[in-house]
C-alpha cells in the first residue's frame, strides 16, 4: 500500500508526463488496503480477547495443518494446546500461528498463555516460555492419569533436530518428521 501511495504522489507531481496513468499506482494501494484491513481486524479482535479474557496456561501439545492457507507449495501450521478448565478437565485448543512446516517455532512443551473470553481463544505469542505447570504430564500424554510417577522429559529428534516433551522410557514419534524414538 505504501508503494503504491509513494508511486501515485511521484506520479501525480509528473502527471504532464504520465497523463491519467499517474492514478494507477492507486490500484496497488488499493489492494494493499484489502490485505491489510483484515489483518487489523484480526489483531483487534485477539487484543480484546487478551485485555478483556481469563488467562490460562497452556502446554504446547502438537501441531495441525490449516488447509485453507498455503504458504511456500505447503499448509500452514497452527499450534495445538492442552489445558485444564475451571473443573481441571483437560481441554484441547488450537491456536491460529500459522508458520511454516519444519520452523520450530513453538517447540512442543513449552507453556504459552491463552486468554478466553466468551468461547474466542485468543493467545499472546510473547508468553511463550519454559515452565513446567502442576500435573503437567497429565496434559502432554492421554494415557497418563493423575498422580503417575512417570517423568516428562525433554528429546531432541536425531533426525531433524526438533524438540518436544515425551514420557521417559516410553516410545515416542517426532511430531515434526515422524521419526520412532525411544528415549
Amino acid at each position: 500500500m505504501a508503494v503504491g501511495l509513494m508511486l501515485t504522489a511521484i506520479f501525480f507531481i509528473n502527471r504532464r508526463v504520465f497523463g491519467l496513468w499517474s492514478l494507477f499506482p492507486l490500484f496497488f494501494a488499493a489492494f494493499g488496503l484489502c490485505f491489510m484491513i483484515p489483518g487489523i481486524i484480526s489483531a483487534k479482535k485477539n487484543r480484546k480477547i487478551i485485555e478483556s479474557g481469563k488467562r490460562i496456561s497452556a502446554k504446547i501439545y502438537g501441531y495441525v495443518e490449516d488447509k485453507h492457507v498455503v504458504i511456500n507449495g505447503g499448509y500452514a501450521v497452527n499450534t495445538l494446546v492442552r489445558y485444564f478448565d475451571d473443573f481441571r478437565r483437560t481441554k484441547e485448543a488450537v491456536i491460529e500461528t500459522g508458520f511454516v512446516h519444519g520452523s520450530n517455532a513453538y517447540p512442543i512443551g513449552m507453556t504459552v498463555d491463552i486468554y478466553m473470553l466468551d468461547g474466542r481463544i485468543g493467545w499472546d505469542a510473547a508468553s511463550v516460555r519454559q515452565e513446567t505447570l502442576f500435573e503437567e504430564r497429565v496434559l502432554m500424554d492421554r494415557t497418563l492419569e493423575a498422580g503417575a510417577d512417570d517423568e516428562v522429559i525433554a528429546v531432541e529428534c536425531p533426525k531433524c533436530g526438533g524438540l518436544f516433551c515425551t514420557i521417559e522410557g516410553y516410545a515416542d514419534r517426532c511430531p515434526y518428521c515422524k521419526e520412532d524414538i525411544m528415549p
